[in-house]
């Protein structure tokens, strides 16, 4: 074997103990991961439960609307469905109904995903047509050096976009209970922890998972459950 021959037998294989250091380092993380998931069940008495059908089947059995289509396409987490083969972790909290799963969210023109964790938990009396999220980094950028975008339907706040349905009769009522101290309390919470959204009639506290050291599940849990309670004492 000439020395060019080794040098790239050698090449070749320590990118392939780097590779399977790679491989074993993410499947740590992923066991990981999960037991923390499953810690935060067992301490909240949440059961567990697989999803057999993930994004895009059970859209087959709905009517096709602008609502739907534009679900399909959107990269709000609160709007996707968790993946196949997932786990979901559902129970209640002081009588209402909150969940705990992960959503794949797909990048910019790419076949990568983000991964984000969902904790939520239903809103009592909160109209389900209305959409709120965090405001964009554009659009944070864009309001710091006085530029105005337009957005038809929205409303944004200092650090959140209130999306109201273009149905009057349904606008009325999302108005109606978006009063003063409630958008103060949702303004807050976003500011403290971020990835406040709501959607079909559900607040969420949502999280990166890169972002995971960054938190704890069973103080975002609380901070969820403490972020309706809120909402509902302040109307």
């Amino acid at each position: 074997m000439s020395l060019g021959e080794l040098i790239i037998w050698v090449s070749i294989a320590g990118m392939g103990r780097w590779a399977l250091y790679r491989i074993g380092r993410a499947m740590r993380r992923d066991r990981d991961w999960s037991s923390q998931l499953e810690g935060l069940a067992e301490a909240k008495d949440l059961v567990p439960r697989k999803v057999d059908r993930g994004p895009g089947v059970h859209e087959l059995k709905s009517a096709i609307t602008w609502r739907l289509v534009k679900s399909w396409w959107s990269r709000n987490p609160s709007m996707d469905l968790p993946p196949s083969g997932s786990t979901v972790f559902t129970g209640q909290s002081n009588g209402l109904s909150i969940s705990v799963d992960t959503v794949l969210v797909r990048k910019y023109w790419s076949n990568l995903y983000d991964e984000y964790l969902r904790i939520a938990v239903e809103l009592p009396g909160f109209p389900r047509s209305l959409t709120m999220r965090p405001k964009g980094r554009i659009s944070r950028i864009a309001r710091l050096v006085g530029l105005k975008r337009v957005n038809r339907g929205a409303h944004c706040l200092s650090n959140l976009t209130v999306v109201f349905s273009s149905d009057p009769s349904d606008r009325d009522l999302e108005q109606g209970y978006l009063s003063t101290k409630r958008l103060r309390v949702l303004e807050e919470f976003e500011k403290r922890f971020g990835g406040v959204y709501i959607h079909d009639g559900m607040v969420f506290l949502v999280k990166h998972r890169r972002d995971k050291n960054k938190f704890n599940l069973n103080a975002l849990y609380d901070n969820t459950i403490l972020l309706v309670t809120r909402l509902v004492e302040a109307g």
